[in-house]
């Protein structure tokens, strides 16, 4: 083509990261966050949470002890698009090589992250409606119920966001046809927008991922007095089985205001962190989130759960086998991190970060094979920040 200049690799880099900024939906509603440092693949950073204080009435001083909580991301995915070439197409206008190459190779990489990021909405506790069965015409109140659960956990009314499955966006579909596109939502994600409901921006996703039910016949509590991130249960029917991502509630142990501490009517739910199954008749310790705390400034439960009290596994009395975690979340809940990656000893090649954002691009020839090669990878890490601050919405 005559009058193009040879593509950099810092012409393609910075144009892989603008079409990887503007193509994502998870990763554009969640926190995101850059570390300029470079770390192996499989390496862990820490994250700092805000501490918490509790206040007391009166004159006299009561001391409380300054708890610093964080939590750890693995930054162990790197993922990479590659594509052979030849060096006439490195002369090719920018915007016809990255409609050519760089856009679908970026696209692949968009729906991988936002799958990867997404997985995460089956770790939140919180949960409404009824598993095994979408939403509907006449499910807006069902849609609202979890934004009341958010309002009773102090969640911040900005930067809400809702991800609902096809089949559960179309469901209800007409209770919110009535809405009107409204300013203030970034043009990259305008896209994937619905409208805003009850304060949520609202998106659809194929990548909103389902919880398979584990299985529970009798379940209770074994032991009095039970707290932290572990809980014994007892397998008093059948044996138990209990998948990672599984809702489960324990008799006593209810949910409490976060600003006041008192109890609410419902009972708190909780997360399996790791599928375990315990033989019938015997018990088994199983890890939770969040962990279970009845005093202090992160107070988040009446009391420990009943001794021999029961165990509600959500979607048993459906009896569904899986269910859709569509969810409502604020951009806290879930984090995204990225990392640099370290630039090989190579000729041609170059990195680009943007608002959390990185991505490296490599050129490089293959002697054995006559060809020449190109890469693009991105390396990060996503996860739980703060699950209290998301509400599950069941669907099929």
């Amino acid at each position: 083509m005559s009058g193009n200049t040879l593509l950099t690799p810092s012409i393609i880099a910075k144009e892989a990261l603008m079409i990887l900024e503007n193509n994502l939906l998870f990763g554009n509603l969640v926190h995101r966050a850059y570390k300029d440092e470079f770390v192996k693949v499989g390496s862990t950073i820490t994250i700092p949470k805000p501490v918490q204080f509790k206040s007391y009435t009166g004159q006299t001083r009561t001391n409380q002890d300054v708890t610093e909580n964080s939590t750890t991301f693995a930054v162990a995915t790197q993922r990479n698009v590659s594509w052979n070439f030849n060096s006439q197409e490195l002369t090719m206008k920018v915007d016809d090589y990255s409609k050519k190459f760089i856009k679908p190779a970026v696209l692949r990489l968009c729906q991988d992250i936002d799958n990867d990021v997404a997985a995460y909405l089956t770790m939140i506790p919180k949960g409404v409606g009824t598993p095994g069965t979408n939403l509907s015409s006449s499910s807006l109140a069902t849609f609202n119920s979890a934004l009341q659960k958010m309002d009773e956990a102090a969640v911040p009314q900005d930067e809400r966001f809702a991800v609902l499955n096809p089949a559960n966006y179309w469901g209800l579909n007409p209770a919110i046809t009535a809405l009107q596109y409204q300013d203030g939502v970034k043009e990259a994600l305008r896209r994937g927008w619905l409208g805003n409901i009850g304060g949520a921006d609202t998106f659809m996703s194929q990548n909103v991922p389902s919880q398979t039910i584990g299985s529970i016949s009798t379940g209770t509590v074994s032991g009095a007095s039970q707290t932290g991130s572990s809980i014994t249960l007892a397998a008093a029917g059948a044996y138990m089985t209990l998948n990672a991502g599984d809702t489960i509630t324990l008799d006593g142990c209810y949910e409490v205001n976060p600003v006041n501490f008192q109890a609410y009517s419902y009972l708190k739910q909780f997360k399996v962190q790791t599928t375990v199954t315990i033989a019938s008749g015997g018990t088994g310790a199983v890890s939770i989130l969040p962990a279970i705390t009845i005093s202090g400034a992160y107070q988040n439960a009446s009391a420990s759960p009943t001794n021999a009290g029961a165990v509600t596994l959500t979607g048993k009395t459906q009896s569904v086998t899986s269910y859709a975690t569509n969810c409502i979340f604020h951009r806290n809940a879930i984090g995204l991190v990225t990392m640099p990656l370290v630039m090989p000893a190579v000729p041609w090649g170059s990195s680009a970060a943007h608002d959390g954002l990185s991505i490296r691009v490599i050129k490089d020839y293959d002697i054995t094979n006559d060809i020449e090669i190109i890469r693009l990878d991105v390396l990060y890490g996503a996860g739980i920040l703060y699950p209290e601050l998301a509400c599950q919405i069941y669907g099929a």
